[in-house]
């Protein structure tokens, strides 16, 4: 799932199609974030500077942590709607059998 995310296209801002050949783009992304209540006070920390938070291109970002390992600075904040798609609820949630 994670890879798909990894697909938005950042140049496509005019396409309102959320996901097109597996791919999504920015500007239905950026509009569930928008739309997304429980990002409200993230959205108002960003525009106020917090330096935690920054807003890219209409698409909100929170800043990785230095002692976290990544090749970017930067993650996208993901909306409630696209939560789902990378965590199911815990009842829906597989495991794999232990091998000896």
């Amino acid at each position: 799932m994670c890879t798909k995310f990894g697909t938005i296209d950042m140049t496509d801002k005019d396409v309102m199609d959320t996901c097109k050949d597996g791919v999504y783009n920015a500007s239905e992304f950026a509009k569930a974030q928008i739309e997304d209540d429980t990002l409200s006070d993230l959205w108002h920390r960003a525009k106020a500077g917090s330096s935690e938070l920054c807003i890219r291109d209409g698409l909100l970002y929170k800043r990785i942590s230095p002692s976290i390992t990544s090749p970017h600075e930067l993650a996208l904040v993901m909306p409630v709607r696209y939560q789902r798609e990378i965590h199911p609820p815990l009842g829906q949630l597989t495991t794999l059998p232990q091998t000896s």
